[in-house]
Formats: structure tokens, C-alpha cells, sequence
């Protein structure tokens, strides 16, 4: 069984995480974890939907994924499995403010998070990467390697790290940064995934241009892949969706694990489609299928050249059109909306209309075998590929199909020249403030030095000058190109 081990830091981290492990509990049908922890007045139907073609294929030890399972000491035998086990989950909480960390605590789910692999601190990072990269890190580091250590050691087969943070803040973008770094040097031959949040144009936060761009370069120089979200494409999903529901009110069930769309907190939503997608990620690794997928070949053949690991995701279908599984139309109308730009987690990413790398389709439910080669080929005749990369499209099967309504889904993965628009824009939004030196000197106080905020910039240029080189040079120059940097 592969271990996977999850670090949420900062707050938005610490959110996606909060979703993420309701949605996990849910996959893994521990409807009775819910059922024993929420107050009387909970309708866990609400929570959990129509599973029930889910429920009845589950297995209890498909969830050592992500969780321990600490049988109870009692050993009642007419208590269900479930409910006799103490479930831990496989999580690394991180946050320089205790607020999200404390309310994620005493919420329902609260009893599944171990206190012994939480670092937490007061007042925060001021929404510096400086503060939180060199200051957080330097005076934690140690007690994050003893956290790290502890949490590895109790995996049987730890198979990759997921890191969430956002990249706007100080703490999540900084100390994250920083924790990547401390991977690397002491767990290197595990793969290191980290899914960021990149900020809209609306950031409330003026100092997020100088947070993106410095933790952007270390992203570059120490993670295996780099999944980004982007705030306005997920904002733009949550509108689309809810603009469905006003047609149809049972449309949301697909993706919102409440059933239906939050009014009072929008972020939920947008940190479901990130869990989704993780969730479909990890599918094939967890779940037997057809088309095995594992996690490490993900990187393998996503990732043809070092500093070229940017890999866009998207997401079909968003919502429940009332379809069934066995419309050959339906399961077409599927897979072109994984490559669709309004599907897509990061606006900057149109599969068809940018140059691809690489690409990776991954279903989850009764997908024929032969229905999925078909869809590789309509991909290969619609987009365009670098020309040494027609080939390299991989696929998946998954046999268990994602918790709702519907019966199959589909995650495609691309690694695109498209990326240049997202790695621009951080550059434009950089210079706005770094050629007035705004705000610099927060940076400077805290020991960082203008030549290192510099070197950021050539490497985001360096990357920029890597994607947009792959139509024009053979595979040959290609390869003598980027391995010498």
C-alpha cells in the first residue's frame, strides 16, 4: 500500500487541508466517523449525498493511503470495523498563526489530527516570505526535521509528500519553501509534490508579487512537480457551477461535498476542486483499475527536462448533467472537457492552444480500455505537440469510481508552454514594485540581500526562455540546452 504524507502550511494550506480530509473520510466511506463525532442535530445525508454505488465497493484498508488505523482497544466485535478504528490521518499541520490550526482542531474531524506532528506560533509572518523563510525556518527547523522524521518513520511505504500552501502569504510561501528545501536534503529519493495557490489580481495582500516570485524560484529548483492553482480560474469554475444550479439544483453534487454551493464561504468551494483533484491524482495508486497509474510516473513522463515541471490540471465533468456512463457521447463530451480552458485549475493554461510537453489522462470509473485509447487519439489530432512529444501522452484507469452521482470522471494533467503566461505575469506584477523598490526594504531587514532577489527574476526568465524553446529545437539541442543549466 503507498504512504502518502500530507504538510498543509499557513492558513490557505491548512484550509485546502480541512477539505481535504472531510473529502478523504468520505472516499473511504467513514460515513460513521461523522455519524459518532457531529452533534445530534447534524443531517450527515447532506454531507455525504448519493454514494451508493462508492459504499458498496469500498475497503477499509484502501485508506492506509492516507490514514492510520489504530484498532480500539475495546474490540468489540458488533462495532463495525470502521468504528472501531482510531483513525489518524497522514498530516504535517503547519502555521505561524494558531487560528485555522485551533478551529481545525475542535471541528468534527479535529480527533483525526495527531497534536505530536503540529508546529503552530505566534504572531505570524506579516505576509513576508523573508520572515517566514529565513526567520520561521531557521528557528523551527529543527523541530520540523523532528516532525517530519516521526510522521515518516510510522509509513510502511512512504511513496511522495504533498505540500499545500498559498504562495501570496508569508508563512505558506515562505516556510513552505523552506520545509521543501528540508525534503529534499533529507528525504530525496521521495517525490515532492506541492500544490500552490497562486493569487488573483484582487490580492489584498501588496506585498504578494515579491512572495510569488521568490518562492516561485525555489518551487523550480526543489520540487518534483508543481501543481498550480490559480484563484480567479477557480472562482470562475465556482461561478460556472453555480450559475448550473440556478437550472438545476442538483448540478453541484459532483464536486461539493456538502451537496450544494456555499454562500457564506466561497473559499470551500475552491479548495474542493483542489482536493478533487488531488483525490484523482492518487486514484490509481490507491484503487486497482485497468490502467495502472502510479504517483512516481507522474513525474517520469510529465517531466521531460529539469525546471520544466509545471502541470496544469483539469476537471470533468464540474457538474452532474443527468448523463450514464454507458453514452459513448457523454463519456466524448467528458474527456474534451478535461482539456477544455474553462475546466482548467489555472486560467493561463489552454491545452489546445499552447504547445504540450506532456499530458496525462486519468479516468476514474467503468471507462473501457479501448474508449480510453480512442480519447488519446482524438487528444493527439486536436492539440498541438512539441515535436518530439506526440507520443507522450499517458493514461490510467481507475476502477473506483470518485464519492457522487457520477459514475466516471476524468483528471487530465499538461505540461504546457502555456505556463509562460502564468510565469510572466508574476514577473510583470514583480516589476511594478521592485522598479520603485516598494516594500523592499521589509525584505532587506530580514537579512535577504538584492542580489538574491535578483537571481529569482533569471531564474523565472531562465524557465520562460526553456518553454518557449521547445518548438524550435531538436530533441537532441534540446537536451544539450537544458542539461547544462
Amino acid at each position: 500500500m503507498s504512504d502518502f504524507l500530507v504538510i498543509q502550511v499557513g492558513q490557505c494550506g491548512n484550509q485546502i487541508g480541512s477539505q481535504f480530509w472531510n473529502i478523504a473520510l468520505q472516499e473511504y466511506g467513514s460515513q460513521q466517523f461523522f455519524e459518532s463525532h457531529a452533534p445530534s442535530s447534524h443531517n450527515s445525508s447532506r454531507l455525504f449525498g448519493d454514494n451508493s454505488h462508492f459504499d458498496k465497493q469500498v475497503r477499509d484498508e484502501n485508506s492506509n493511503s492516507f490514514f492510520w488505523n489504530l484498532e480500539d482497544s475495546r474490540g468489540n466485535q458488533a462495532v463495525s470495523s470502521l468504528q472501531r478504528r482510531k483513525l489518524k490521518a497522514k498530516a504535517i499541520l503547519v502555521d505561524m498563526e494558531d487560528g485555522v490550526i485551533s478551529r481545525l482542531k475542535k471541528s468534527r474531524i479535529g480527533s483525526i489530527f495527531d497534536d505530536e506532528l503540529k508546529i503552530t506560533h505566534y504572531p505570524g509572518s506579516g505576509n513576508n516570505w523573508a520572515v517566514g523563510h529565513t526567520v520561521h525556518g531557521n528557528t523551527f527547523r529543527e523541530a520540523i526535521i523532528s516532525v517530519i522524521r516521526k510522521a515518516v518513520e510510522k509509513c510502511d511505504g512512504l511513496q511522495g509528500f504533498f505540500l499545500l500552501c498559498s504562495l501570496g502569504g508569508g508563512t505558506g510561501s515562505g516556510l513552505g519553501t523552506y520545509i521543501l528545501k528540508i525534503l529534499e536534503d533529507y528525504f530525496p529519493n521521495v517525490e515532492r509534490f506541492v500544490g500552490c495557490v497562486y493569487p488573483d489580481d484582487n490580492d489584498d495582500v501588496i506585498t504578494s508579487p515579491y512572495n510569488v516570485l521568490l518562492s516561485s524560484k525555489v518551487l523550480t529548483d526543489h520540487a518534483t512537480c508543481i501543481f498550480p492553482f490559480d484563484n480567479k480560474a477557480l472562482i470562475g469554475i465556482c461561478d460556472k457551477i453555480r450559475t448550473c444550479c440556478g437550472k438545476n439544483p442538483d448540478a453541484s453534487k459532483v464536486l461539493m461535498p456538502s451537496g450544494m454551493l456555499s454562500r457564506s464561504k466561497p473559499f470551500q468551494d475552491m479548495n474542493s476542486l483542489i482536493v478533487k483533484m488531488l483525490l484523482d491524482l492518487t486514484s490509481s495508486s490507491r484503487y486497482s483499475g485497468s490502467l495502472n497509474l502510479d504517483i512516481n510516473e507522474i513525474y517520469s513522463n510529465m517531466v521531460p527536462f529539469p525546471r520544466m515541471q509545471y502541470i496544469s490540471s483539469g476537471l470533468s465533468p464540474l457538474f452532474n448533467l443527468g448523463y450514464k456512463s454507458s453514452s459513448s457521447c457523454w463519456r466524448d463530451e467528458l474527456f474534451s472537457s478535461s482539456w477544455a480552458m474553462d475546466n482548467q485549475l489555472c486560467r493561463y493554461m489552454n491545452p489546445l492552444h499552447s504547445t504540450l510537453l506532456a499530458v496525462s489522462l486519468i479516468g476514474r470509473g467503468p471507462i473501457p480500455l479501448a474508449d480510453m485509447r480512442r480519447q488519446v487519439e482524438r487528444l493527439q489530432g486536436k492539440a498541438k505537440f512539441a515535436p518530439w512529444a506526440m507520443e507522450s501522452v499517458k493514461s490510467g484507469l481507475c476502477s473506483m469510481p470518485a464519492p457522487g452521482p457520477s459514475p466516471i470522471s476524468i483528471l487530465g494533467l499538461f505540461n504546457s508552454t502555456g505556463i509562460v503566461h502564468l510565469l510572466s505575469d508574476v514577473l510583470v506584477k514583480f516589476s511594478r514594485l521592485y522598479s520603485r523598490k516598494a516594500h523592499l526594504h521589509h525584505y532587506l531587514a530580514e537579512g535577504m540581500e538584492v542580489c538574491e532577489i535578483e537571481d529569482c527574476v533569471l531564474t523565472m526568465q531562465d524557465v520562460i526562455h526553456q518553454y518557449k524553446g521547445v518548438n524550435s529545437l531538436t530533441p537532441v539541442e534540446t537536451m544539450s540546452k537544458l542539461t547544462a543549466h
